[in-house]
């Protein structure tokens, strides 16, 4: 509907918004009453030239003549419904997304019971996939970070996939949502792309450090992290994570990734180039300068906790 079929102002809407919102982002002072192509149209019927296209969602055009025509042919049949029954345009979609795209499957499928995949099926997915220029997606978010005997279920089936999904058991089955992965994804960032080491492995490796370097400036935030995971104070998060990976068979450190003395200058010059943003945002902002960021990169280096050096850089 356009502002003119409801009688009302651009002011009315925007007060009503106001009334009866809450509010997430800030708005323009723009009324969209309607799209087509590359411009939205205020009240008045003013183009707009449409850089957003719904924040990468409209790549079709707005209101484009096929989507719009789907979408109604669609809407008079079915317009919503649950996950058990089968649907057309579901099958469809899936149909054309997976053989243009790629192929997609969890090495141990837990939904419908659990299902592990053969190394026969895999290996042969992969001899597909590279036989037709198709990607192989893993999909770990159940399988991976230790639950069955390897740190990703797919390194069991001499399987290199091209994109690997993980998530839930990367926190040991909680989200670590602390000031610590904030540092550990800033330092975990030029590690990705330095001699292969996988990206999330990376994180395994550093979290415990940057737990152990931070939690010192949100002693409440790590302390509950810290009992959650077995221990009392915010001191003791960073030992009973270690702890944690070490008995799921996740204590990897950083020299198990390939990563040498030798690369540690050059790791903490890069992360201050890529990761500015996270080191600003780390509680006692210590994590700025290339010393500081050597000496935990060097902790890293064998898992061990800060040492000495580290120690004095963190509290001068």
């Amino acid at each position: 509907m356009g502002l003119a079929d409801t009688g009302l102002t651009f002011q009315d809407i925007k007060d009503k918004v106001n009334t009866y919102m809450i509010e997430t982002y800030e708005r323009f002072d723009f009324l969209a009453d309607h799209a087509k192509g590359v411009y939205m149209y205020d009240e008045n019927g003013t183009p707009y030239l449409d850089f957003y296209a719904g924040i990468a969602v409209n790549a079709a055009g707005n209101c484009n003549e096929r989507v719009v025509k789907a979408v109604q042919d669609q809407a008079s049949d079915l317009m919503q419904t649950f996950n058990y029954p089968y649907t057309i345009p579901q099958a469809l979609l899936a149909d054309k997304i997976c053989t243009s795209i790629g192929i997609m499957v969890e090495p141990v499928q837990g939904e419908g019971g659990v299902h592990p995949a053969t190394k026969e099926f895999l290996q042969g997915l992969r001899t597909f996939c590279d036989e037709n220029d198709i990607l192989l997606l893993l999909d770990e978010v159940q399988a991976g970070w230790g639950r069955c005997g390897a740190l990703m279920s797919h390194m069991n089936y001499d399987v290199k996939p091209d994109i690997v999904s993980m998530a839930k058991a990367l926190g040991g089955g909680m989200v670590i949502n602390t000031a610590g992965v904030t540092l550990a994804h800033g330092m975990e960032h030029p590690v990705s792309g330095l001699k292969d080491a996988v990206h999330g492995v990376g994180l395994a490796a550093i979290e415990p450090a940057c737990v152990e370097a931070t939690c010192r400036y949100n002693r409440f935030k790590f302390g509950k992290v810290s009992r959650l995971i077995g221990g009392l104070t915010a001191e003791d998060c960073g030992p009973r994570l270690r702890s944690l990976l070490k008995r799921l068979d996740m204590d990897v450190t950083l020299a198990d990734l390939g990563i040498e003395e030798s690369d540690i200058p050059w790791l903490a010059e890069n992360c201050q180039k890529v990761s500015a943003g996270n080191l600003a945002n780390t509680p006692g902002k210590m994590f700025c300068d290339q010393a500081s960021l050597e000496g935990l990169y060097r902790a890293m280096l064998t898992g061990a906790q800060e040492d000495d050096q580290a120690n004095e850089q963190l509290s001068a």
